[in-house]
Parts: structure tokens; sequence; C-alpha cells
């Protein structure tokens, strides 16, 4: 990767870097990701987490989501 997976920039090469090791399960044949040394601390600080926003859309498709399936289950197990 030419980019830093954290801020997404180029790792250009006046730039601190540093190697974060991943799990070999989930990036295969790779020994770690390289990003920058101000994006790693910043992301060891927690300023990387932001939380995802949960709105009321999400909250209402959820709830139909669930009322189908119940509805369904009923259904099937009546026939």
């Amino acid at each position: 990767m030419n980019f830093c997976p954290l801020c997404h920039r180029d790792l250009g090469t006046g730039t601190a870097r540093a190697l974060v090791p991943v799990s070999p399960v989930v990036y295969p044949g790779v020994e770690g990701l390289e990003v920058h040394g101000d994006c790693l601390a910043a992301a060891r600080r927690g300023e990387f987490d932001v939380p995802l926003p949960r709105g009321p859309v999400s909250t209402l498709v959820a709830t139909v989501a669930v009322l189908l399936l119940v509805t369904i289950t009923i259904i099937v197990a009546l026939f």
C-alpha cells in the first residue's frame, strides 16, 4: 500500500513511518501495515475511534426487519 490505512494520505518519503503487525488470518501473507508515526500515536490515544451514527432510520429499519422475521416464523410454524 502506498497510503496510510488510518488517515488515507500518501505515505510520502519524508514522513516517519511505523509498521503495525496484523493478524495472518485477516491479512494472509502480510507481516504488517505501514502507517504514519503520528497517525499511530493518534490511534493509540483513540482519536480514530469515531462511533457510527445511529439515527431513527436505522432503528426503524431494524424494527421492521425483526417484525418481518417474527411474522415469517409464525406463518411457517402454522403450516
